[in-house]
């Protein structure tokens, strides 16, 4: 009984050692990164130590999708990045990331709702990586958008809870 606990303790190990680092272009989740060195502006400084990061341009293309960027660094190591596009790009969006990060962890649907109460099938698609999760939504923050986020398990630094008085 207890080597067979070893081997499937050893054997998940292997499974989470085989995962890819996430990379994006230039940023790699487990090196330091230089924003004005990709093209970043000056970052804005957050609580926690954390920085906010968005291009010199605003925006960018992204398999011919125009798409705004944003990173959040903890130091100088990269603890989320998001792009935010316009619906209508959706399917070459998510075409690209299955391309470059090939098959999804795990595909779910998700329930969204507007401001004025409509609900809507959201369909969210994710990748596993070896230090956190990339995740497509085809429904952003507005109806007509779609938002992927990438959210490193390790450079985040840990959340403090909210005093309200």
């Amino acid at each position: 009984m207890i080597a067979a606990l070893a081997l499937i303790g050893s054997a998940s190990s292997a499974v989470a050692q085989t995962l890819p680092v996430f990379q994006f272009r230039e940023i790699r989740a487990d090196q330091p990164i230089d924003p004005q060195s990709i093209g970043f502006k000056e970052c804005q400084s957050l609580e926690n130590g954390l920085r906010r990061c968005m291009p010199r341009s605003g925006s960018d293309r992204v398999a011919n999708v125009f798409v705004i960027p944003m990173m959040i660094l903890n130091g100088s190591k990269l603890a989320s990045f998001e792009l935010i596009g316009i619906q209508s790009g959706y399917g070459s969006i998510k075409d690209a990331f299955a391309a470059k990060y090939g098959t999804p962890c795990q595909s779910r649907t998700d329930k969204w709702q507007n401001r004025i109460g409509n609900s809507f099938d959201n369909e969210v698609t994710v990748w596993c990586f070896a230090t956190g999760r990339l995740e497509l939504k085809a429904l952003g923050n507005q109806v007509d958008q779609w938002q992927a986020r990438y959210v490193d398990a390790v450079n985040t630094p840990p959340s403090t809870p909210k005093v309200d008085f």
